[in-house]
């Protein structure tokens, strides 16, 4: 999970994302959400 903060904070997509979007696409969709808002 902190992988995908790291990427989002990172503010480049890396390969990590995809196979997170597979393990927990729900989770990715909050961060997202949350980081676009912000």
């Amino acid at each position: 999970m902190a992988i995908v903060m790291v990427s989002l904070l990172g503010g480049r997509p890396v390969p990590n994302m995809l196979a997170i979007l597979h393990l927990k696409p729900d989770y990715l969709y909050v961060v997202v959400s949350e980081d676009s808002v912000v």
